[in-house]
């Protein structure tokens, strides 16, 4: 015996609730989307507050009295903010 094809409104309710699925899933994956957005929003900008105060300080070691070197002899290689603090409080 052969097997009959589903009826139109059986196959309309199976592609309904089917598109009802994507649906509820586009929906999750926006908002994880969103979520993931808004995480790399705010971890750049704590990352560009850390650069801020870093040049602040960078800053402030400049303009004490003879300022601890901000690059090696090279000239290219930076010497770390910590580095030349502790420099010029060893000088001290």
């Amino acid at each position: 015996m052969a097997t009959r094809k589903p009826s139109i409104k059986t196959q309309l309710k199976a592609a309904n609730a089917l598109l009802a699925d994507y649906s509820n899933d586009i929906t999750k994956l926006k908002k994880e989307l969103e979520t993931a957005q808004n995480n790399q929003k705010y971890a750049n900008d704590r990352a560009r507050d850390s650069d801020n105060e870093l040049a602040q300080i960078n800053a402030f070691l400049d303009a004490l009295p003879t300022p601890p070197a901000d690059k090696m002899a090279d000239g290219y290689t930076k010497i770390k903010t910590m580095t030349r603090l502790m420099v010029w409080l060893a000088n001290k």
